[in-house]
C-alpha cells in the first residue's frame, strides 16, 4: 500500500470516527415545551428553544407537569399514512433522542421529519406505531431494539445502517416496511409458531435471515384459534381492539366476549394483514368495520344472516372466490371487495347503491344488479371478466368507468330508467352497441 493510500484510508477512518463521537447538544424537555395529557405528550408549545442549535440531541425526562411520560401522541390517524409534520413540527433537527424509562408506546409519526442518527430506545417500551421514526437515518452501530418491545407497526423506521439487527421475541409480526427500507440480516426470536412470509416460506427462528423491505414475516399458529376475553377490548358489544400479535391461518372469534354478545367488529382494521386463510364470524353480527380483514388471504366467507353494513376496504385483497350476502346487507364501502378473485356474487335487492371500486380487479363473468340498486358507482366492475350484464329497471346512474376493462361483447340495452353514464363506462371492452333510451342522458 502506497504513502499516499495510507494517508487517505487514515483519514477516512478518523472521519468515521468523528462522525460516530461526534456529541451534539443536549436539550431536557420542560414543562413549559409541552402538553401533557394522562401522560401522554401530545403536542409541543415553545419549540423556539429546539431553534438554538443546527443539531441536537433530544431528551424526553420521566416526568413532565406532575406526570409519568407514558406515550408519544399519535400525530395521525391508521390509514393516512406518514406525517412530515410529527409532534416537532416546525423544527427538524432532532439527530439523538433519549427515551425516558417510563415510556410505553411511540405513536403514529410522532417524531415524523426528524433526521435521528443515533436513538436510545427505554427498555420497557412496548409499542412503536407506524411511521414513528420514518425518516430516521439510524448510523449508531450500537442500536438495539429493547427486548420489551411487543409490536412494530408499518414504516416504522426509516434508514437503519446496520448489517444486523435482533427482534425481540413479543414480535410476532413485520409488514409494510417495518424496519424501513433497508436489506439487513434479522433474527426473530419468537417462537410459539411458525415464521413465514407472504409466499408462506418458511424461516427458522433464532437464526439470521435476510430481511428484504419487500417481505411481510408473520408468526403463524398452525391450528386454529379462538379469539379469547383477554385478546380484546368490547364495549356495548363492539370489538375496537384486538391484540395485534395473533397470527393464525384460521380465526375463530365467539359469540360472546368479555360477557357481552358480539355485534360490531368497530375498530379500524382489528384483522387486517395477518395472513388468515379462513374466519369464522360470530351468529349475532351486525357490522363489520372498515379495514376489518383487509390484506389477508380469506379465501370463503359466511356471513351471518343478520349482518347489514360492511365498511370499507372490509375484505380488500384477499383471495374470495365466491360471494353469498345475506338478505339484510344494504350498505357496502368502497373498495370493499376489490381485489379478490371473485367469479360468482349473489347481492340482495334491498341494496340502493353499489360503492365506487366495490369489485374492482376480480374474476366476475357475470353479474346480475339487484332490483333495489339505483346508482353503480365508479368503477364498481371494472377489470373484471364479464361478459354479461343484467340490469334492473329501477337503475338511474352508471359511474365513470363503472364496467371498464372487461370482455363483453353483447349490445348493451341502457334502462329507460337511467339519466346518466359516466365517462368510460364501457370502455374496453370488445366492439358492441350501447342501446340508449329515447330520452336524454347526462354522460360523462
Amino acid at each position: 500500500m502506497s504513502l499516499n493510500t495510507k494517508l487517505y484510508f487514515l483519514l477516512f477512518l478518523l472521519s468515521v470516527n468523528y462522525l460516530f463521537a461526534q456529541e451534539y447538544p443536549i436539550y431536557t424537555l420542560q414543562d413549559k415545551d409541552v402538553e401533557v395529557k394522562d401522560g401522554v405528550i401530545v403536542s409541543t408549545l415553545n419549540e423556539e428553544n429546539f431553534f438554538r442549535y443546527e443539531s441536537y440531541h433530544l431528551v424526553i425526562p420521566e416526568i413532565l407537569h406532575g406526570q409519568k411520560i407514558v406515550g408519544l401522541a399519535d400525530v395521525n390517524k391508521p390509514g393516512d399514512g406518514g406525517s412530515l409534520s410529527g409532534l416537532f413540527k416546525n423544527c427538524h433537527n432532532i439527530v439523538e433522542l433519549t427515551t425516558p424509562s417510563t415510556l410505553k408506546f411511540v405513536g403514529r409519526s410522532a417524531l415524523g421529519g426528524q433526521p435521528i442518527e443515533i436513538l436510545h430506545l427505554n427498555e420497557g417500551l412496548e409499542e412503536i406505531r407506524g411511521y414513528a421514526f420514518f425518516t430516521s437515518r439510524i448510523m449508531d452501530n450500537s442500536f438495539t431494539l429493547p427486548n420489551s418491545i411487543k409490536n412494530i407497526e408499518e414504516s416504522a423506521f426509516g434508514e437503519i445502517n446496520l448489517q444486523r439487527l435482533i427482534v425481540p421475541k413479543e414480535v410476532t409480526r413485520l409488514i409494510n416496511n417495518a424496519l424501513g427500507r433497508n436489506d439487513l440480516s434479522i433474527k426473530l426470536l419468537a417462537k410459539d409458531g411458525i415464521w413465514q412470509d407472504d409466499d408462506e416460506k418458511i424461516y427458522p427462528s433464532n437464526e439470521w435471515i435476510d430481511y428484504k423491505y419487500k417481505r411481510n414475516f408473520f408468526l403463524m399458529k398452525e391450528s386454529p384459534y379462538t379469539i379469547k376475553d383477554e385478546d380484546v377490548k368490547v364495549v356495548i358489544g363492539a370489538i375496537v381492539a384486538v391484540n395485534k400479535n395473533i397470527n393464525a391461518k384460521e380465526i375463530i372469534i365467539p359469540n360472546k366476549l368479555r360477557g357481552q354478545k358480539v355485534i360490531s367488529l368497530q375498530g379500524y382494521g382489528l384483522f387486517k394483514q395477518r395472513n388468515i386463510k379462513k374466519i369464522t364470524l360470530p351468529k349475532h353480527l351486525k357490522t363489520i368495520g372498515d379495514h376489518c380483514f383487509a390484506w389477508n388471504k380469506i379465501e370463503n366467507i359466511v356471513f351471518p344472516k343478520q349482518i347489514y353494513e360492511i365498511g370499507a376496504y372490509a375484505f380488500f385483497n384477499n383471495k374470495i372466490t365466491e360471494l353469498e350476502l345475506p338478505s339484510e346487507v344494504i350498505t357496502m364501502g368502497e373498495y370493499c371487495f376489490s381485489f379478490n378473485e371473485i367469479e360468482r356474487i349473489n347481492m340482495p335487492d334491498n341494496i340502493l347503491k353499489l360503492s365506487n371500486n366495490l369489485f374492482t380487479v376480480n374474476k366476475l363473468k357475470e353479474v346480475t344488479i339487484p332490483k333495489g340498486v339505483e346508482i353503480i358507482g365508479n368503477s364498481v366492475f371494472s377489470d373484471n371478466d364479464l361478459t354479461k350484464i343484467n340490469f334492473n329497471t329501477n337503475l338511474k346512474e352508471i359511474g365513470d368507468r363503472a364496467f371498464f376493462r372487461n370482455f363483453i361483447k353483447e349490445d348493451i340495452k341502457i334502462p329507460s330508467s337511467v339519466t346518466k353514464i359516466g365517462e368510460s363506462a364501457f370502455k374496453w371492452n370488445y366492439e358492441m352497441n350501447i342501446i340508449l333510451p329515447k330520452k336524454k342522458i347526462c354522460s360523462g
